[in-house]
């Protein structure tokens, strides 16, 4: 769930759960981002993340979009920030703050498949790629180099805050202990 509000100093978004990519349900977290990023024209971003993970297009593309966005980028993690979620942290030119209790895991790009042998060899060469891709975007933000990056992401690798400050996915560790921030909703309810 993406949620933003604009401050006189910021744009906060906060990114709660999976990361949904397009659907016949609902529209893409990637595009709702984009609007989000539009709407802010160069004001800073506070961007707060905690996801497992989701859809590896749609991150893939916040994470484009963050890198071309004009304004300062901090990115602050809270909980687990896994899977495709860790790919917006490779942004350049963006401060990664881990706040206590962030953990963040990295692996092999993964996906659903069904059909006979020749299609699910097609599915294990898509998977290839997607994991060449992967480990490019690592490539921008790790201070390890190709080799190590795909042992870890083929052994899925757990990182505590300061695992992951060491490898350079983030750039510090934050000594407050409370629980993060999450971006107003535009109609909270009120009181009862």
């Amino acid at each position: 769930m993406l949620i933003a509000n604009k401050t006189e100093n910021a744009v906060k978004i906060s990114l709660i759960g999976e990361i949904m990519g397009d659907n016949a349900w609902m529209d893409s977290d990637a595009a709702d981002f984009g609007l989000i990023l539009a709407q802010a024209d160069g004001a800073p971003i506070e961007l707060w993340v905690s996801s497992p993970g989701g859809s590896l297009d749609a991150a893939m593309t916040m994470r484009a979009m963050l890198s071309e966005y004009t304004g300062e980028i901090a990115i602050h993690t809270a909980g687990r920030v896994a899977s495709a979620a860790t790919l917006l942290l490779c942004v350049p030119n963006a401060r990664v703050i881990a706040h206590r209790g962030s953990i963040f895991m990295i692996h092999k790009a993964g996906m659903v498949s069904e059909g006979n042998a020749d299609e699910m060899r097609k599915s294990a060469d898509i998977l290839d790629v997607c994991d060449d891709e992967i480990m490019k975007v690592y490539q921008l933000r790790l201070k390890c180099g190709e080799d190590e990056i795909r042992d870890m992401m083929r052994a899925e690798t757990w990182m505590r805050p300061e695992e992951a400050q060491a490898l350079g996915l983030i750039d510090e560790v934050s000594a407050v202990t409370s629980g993060g921030y999450v971006a107003e909703l535009i109609n909270p309810q009120p009181d009862r």
